[in-house]
């Protein structure tokens, strides 16, 4: 059969006896777990799962490779757990996630590093920016994440780097976030895979969920489409799997709405997604500049967020080269494969914010990288969502579970969100 020759070299031992050809049709195979999407959380969950015994465990992505889109195009941050909610899921899993990624990443030897962060108020910014940073600090010592609140004036002044940064910095209250850090996503994403596969997971790229319909025995029948090895020619292959798993990020969505079309006796919420689209732009220092901020600056510099945190606002993050990039800003899109930055794009705004913090940024200061998009549950001047993960037995369906809205704190979460799918399934 040409699609069990298409499949079969690709799947190890173990697995190909449970990709079994179902008694009602030859065509179609069976896995325990199906994981959709190979960004860091389905990768992390693939992993997670990956460690049960005697359960088979399939990853597939539609991209050409892994973490391409939302968990690649983002600031690299592993995120202390300040902003959010204090009884969401957020703040709970990024929490347990920083914990457990610091740890991964050590014994894993993955590139991080854990650089302190300062949330900055200032003269020019909006009003109650101090308010706003004693409550996160009081905030910060109830859930039990290590801060400082200090003036200006207390810093040590034979802390050479803080006080060189602080005679460009405009900032009138400083709130320190040491367990913040920074990571290279790529590496972290591609020790994932390898420990998913190691221990049997199949991993399938170039292939797109295109359906899913609940079996009266029970599990999901997803139709998926695969690419040849030219990336061409699209073959259809069709799994029986008994739970599946929607990490499908900027395509979840889409993904969970295919259970409305599954069932006509259910009616499941549909979602769909608003897209916001984040521009980053990487700092240049210039001739005529008095000092290099990139050899003065080991901290990352958040300006105070707006009240609905619907982003963290455009600030300074740094990658493990010591690289400085200035992001995002937020464009709300109806298209989300829109990556394209142009020189130029919203540099007003970005040297407007920039400058509240660090006055001296001119235009000449930034040179446009690259962009991101973020799945949102709700638009622009809406408070803050939480991630929705759930198993949808209240929806009718049994062994499903949704990750939903998986934005930032997502990478930090990453490893905490495995675990919690865990839980839900066992």
């Amino acid at each position: 059969m040409f699609l069990r020759k298409a499949l079969q070299p690709r799947l190890s031992t173990r697995l190909w006896k449970s990709y079994s050809a179902s008694s009602l049709d030859e065509n179609v195979f069976k896995v325990d777990h199906l994981v959709i999407g190979a960004g860091v959380v389905g990768l992390a969950v693939a992993r997670e799962l990956s460690f049960r015994d005697n359960s088979s465990v399939m990853l597939v992505e539609k991209n050409s490779s892994f973490g391409l889109e939302t968990s690649s195009r983002n600031s690299g941050v592993i995120h202390a757990g300040l902003y959010y909610n204090p009884d969401s899921l957020k703040t709970k899993l990024c929490i347990e996630g920083k914990e457990m990624l610091y740890e991964y990443c050590k014994a894993k030897q993955v590139g991080y590093k854990p650089t302190g962060k300062w949330v900055v108020a200032n003269e020019k910014g909006s009003t109650g920016q101090e308010e706003y940073l004693v409550k996160l600090y009081e905030k910060s010592k109830t859930l039990g994440i290590p801060t400082e609140l200090f003036t200006p004036d207390k810093v040590d002044p034979s802390d050479m780097e803080d006080t060189q940064v602080l005679k460009l910095l405009n900032t009138t209250l400083i709130l320190n976030s040491p367990s913040t850090g920074i990571i290279s996503q790529y590496d972290y994403m591609l020790s994932l895979l390898h420990d998913a596969q190691v221990n049997g997971t199949d991993y399938f790229k170039e292939t797109e969920v295109v359906g899913v319909q609940k079996q009266n025995e029970g599990g999901y029948m997803v139709s998926l489409l695969q690419k040849d090895q030219e990336g061409k020619q699209d073959s259809e292959i069709r799994v029986h799997a008994q739970s599946v798993v929607n990490c499908g990020g900027l395509w979840s969505d889409k993904i969970s709405n295919f259970l409305c079309d599954s069932d006509k006796t259910k009616n499941p919420t549909q979602i769909h997604y608003k897209f916001g689209k984040g521009r980053y732009y990487t700092y240049q220092h210039l001739l005529s500049d008095s000092v290099n901020l990139e050899q003065i600056t080991k901290k990352l510099i958040y300006p105070v967020p707006d009240k609905n945190v619907t982003t963290l606002g455009i600030h300074l993050t740094l990658d493990l080269n010591g690289k400085i990039k200035f992001g995002p800003d937020i464009e709300w899109i109806d298209n989300n494969t829109d990556y394209s930055v142009v020189q130029g794009d919203n540099i007003d705004t970005f040297v407007e914010q920039i400058r509240r913090y660090f006055p001296f940024i001119t235009r000449d200061h930034l040179t446009i990288d690259y962009s991101g998009i973020r799945p949102k549950l709700v638009g622009d001047g809406s408070p803050l969502s939480d991630f929705i993960i759930r198993e949808e037995s209240g929806n009718g369906f049994p062994g499903f579970v949704n990750l939903l809205g998986i934005e930032s704190p997502g990478l930090t979460s990453s490893l905490a969100i495995a675990k919690y799918v865990k839980n839900i399934l066992y």
